[in-house]
């Protein structure tokens, strides 16, 4: 092999080791004490500079905790987002730094496959339209999400479904806060927790967090519901749900047929550094 193209193929390989690395390197931030106790209402009045900007994936995000308990906060105004933790759901991980074998999820929402289309989202709607409808229909989406929660083993198996009340110790809520999307969890934690799903490592320790938004899966011809009367099946998706925003008839133009594509699921991780 000529000894330019060795050290180009070197060069090339080194650099998607490194890009590789970079992407798997998880973001580490310390958890702080609550200045004001907070309330899991959909509401991050009570978050203020605690919440840090993360430009990558256009979300908000920070955790506080006292000695039982871990408190974790999600606010985001991208519609993408909002779209695909309403229709997918949203995964929040846990696990202790280094213990693969307890690491383990809360689902909530479960996202909408299987439950119908609402009707205060329709299919012929422009997703250039009046933002001020989006976001109403988005608000009584959010109003009206199910209280199931569902708990993932480490390989993303579903062990456990419970409503929210029924859930000890745990409470996660979904709010819509003037067009923006606001999760709150509390969950326990510590080696002496008593709670079903918690958290088991010592205070002051170190867990790692993950944000995940699963695949859409369309729901199969055999589930679908029957036509409503606009002639969509319930279980059609929203108008404008590609990769940002079209005009009407999509890419091909007026009367063409809209791209109905979701973005990428959300996939991130972090480090957190509970306090004492």
């Amino acid at each position: 092999m000529n000894s330019n193209i060795r050290v180009k193929l070197i060069i090339f390989l080194l650099m998607i080791v490194s890009a590789l690395t970079y992407s798997c390197r998880s973001e580490k931030i310390a958890s702080q004490r609550p200045g004001t106790p907070i309330q899991i209402d959909g509401n991050q009045s009570e978050w203020g500079q605690v919440l840090q900007y993360n430009e990558d994936d256009n979300f908000s995000f920070g955790v506080v905790n006292d000695d039982t308990c871990i408190y974790v906060c999600l606010v985001s105004s991208d519609i993408n987002l909002k779209r695909q933790i309403l229709m997918s759901g949203l995964i929040v991980w846990f696990k202790p730094k280094g213990d693969d074998e307890n690491q383990f999820g809360l689902k909530y929402p479960v996202g909408m496959v299987g439950q119908g289309r609402p009707p205060e989202m329709r299919r012929d709607e422009s997703p250039t339209g009046d933002r001020v409808i989006r976001d109403e229909r988005m608000l009584a989406i959010v109003n009206n999400l199910p209280p199931d929660v569902i708990i993932l083993d480490a390989k993303g198996n579903e062990v456990d479904r419970q409503t929210i009340s029924t859930l000890e110790g745990i409470d996660v809520c979904v709010g819509d806060n003037a067009g923006v999307i606001v999760y709150e969890l509390k969950i326990p934690y510590g080696m002496d927790a008593k709670a079903q799903y918690a958290i088991f490592t010592p205070s002051a320790s170190t867990i790692e967090l993950g944000f995940e938004t699963p695949k859409f899966e369309r729901p199969r011809r055999g589930d679908r519901p029957e036509m409503d009367r606009d002639g969509m099946r319930g279980g059609g998706m929203p108008g404008g749900m590609g990769r940002g925003d079209r005009g009407p008839g999509g890419p091909g133009g007026p009367g063409g047929r809209r791209s109905m594509q979701m973005p990428e699921p959300l996939k991130k991780w972090v480090t957190v550094q509970l306090s004492k």
